[in-house]
């Protein structure tokens, strides 16, 4: 891709212009596949992607710079690899419900009501990390021990609540990887939301595809877009510690956006806890709805994921 960008841009800007990242710098994809200092500096959305005539990739751009001289991963790889919270259940089931890593910290509620729901049919769960910000870095991923423990269980389908985990686990083993509404829905789980015009914001990890909303749209009525020609919410990359001025750019985005709209609903656990950072209104998470639980993004991550550390379908019955 870097070398494709140097001779195919058509120096339009309009990268430039959608993207916090590149305006501060006041370069454009083939200027920045020319920067490899700037590689970290990347949130990964891809928006400059949809924006460009050429297709040309900002974050093929960067994970090609951040593979061939990787990122500090040192850290990361402490908490996530193994994910130093995770619960992974014994039972052998065809379906397993992947939590990932930040749904039980922020959705606590839901995640329990889902866990419930899937245990009455059947359906393990299981607290893990899908290693994403490890291969955000540029590391390569160790060969998949976690894909091993699945076939020796007789797993044949993991059900991700979230579109990062959806996209990092799909097409890494022959087990099949859905979306947690797509199963809902299968199960006859999902009803209309009754309000006209939502405003939906669709997260990265599901921008290009859009797997998750494909389940949810039907279920909506006249929704709308007002944040989609938003940047990343501010947490992709690994990109907002590296340079404070566009992490302030992204926060000081939403928050004028959302003053305007007055509330926000998406589905992915990271994009909430970015959200309830920057102190938006009416965070409204579309899973918690759809399960009928009232939960607004809890402010005690820690408590939370150590509480369900130690949770089992027996503890919740």
């Amino acid at each position: 891709m870097i070398e494709y960008a140097k001779r195919e841009c058509i120096h339009c800007k309009r990268c430039t212009k959608l993207c916090p990242f590149l305006s501060h710098y006041e370069i454009d994809l083939s200027e920045f596949a020319g920067r490899e200092e700037l590689a970290g500096e990347c949130y990964l959305c891809d928006n400059c992607k949809r924006a460009c005539p050429k297709d040309i990739s900002g974050r093929e751009i960067s994970m090609e710079f951040r593979k061939a001289s990787p990122l500090p991963h040192r850290l990361v790889r402490f908490q996530k690899d193994p994910y130093l919270f995770r619960n992974l259940q014994k039972n052998n089931t065809k379906d397993l419900l992947f939590l990932g890593c930040n749904y039980p910290g922020v959705f606590p509620m839901t995640v329990r009501k889902l866990v419930e729901i899937c245990a009455e049919r059947g359906v393990d769960f299981s607290v893990d990390c899908c290693r994403k910000p490890i291969a955000d870095t540029g590391y390569p991923l160790s060969t998949d021990s976690m894909f091993q423990n699945l076939r020796d269980r007789g797993i044949e389908r993991l059900i991700c609540c979230c579109p990062n985990c959806y996209n990092t686990l799909q097409g890494r083993s022959e087990i099949e990887v859905i979306s947690i509404y797509r199963y809902l829905d299968e199960e006859g789980l999902l009803t209309p939301i009754g309000r006209e015009g939502l405003p939906v914001y669709i997260p990265c990890g599901d921008r290009e595809h859009r797997d998750f909303y494909a389940a949810i749209e039907p279920y909506l009525t006249a929704p709308r877009f007002p944040y989609e020609s938003l940047h990343c919410c501010g947490l992709g990359g690994g990109a907002a510690k590296r340079n404070a001025a566009v992490a302030n750019a992204v926060r000081e985005n939403f928050i004028a956006r959302n003053r305007e709209v007055e509330e926000i609903w998406t589905y992915c656990a990271s994009c909430a806890i970015a959200f309830q950072g920057y102190g938006l209104e009416h965070i409204v998470n579309f899973l918690s709805v759809f399960l009928g639980v009232d939960e607004s993004p809890s402010p005690r991550y820690f408590k939370n994921v150590i509480s369900m550390k130690g949770v089992s379908h027996a503890s919740l019955r």
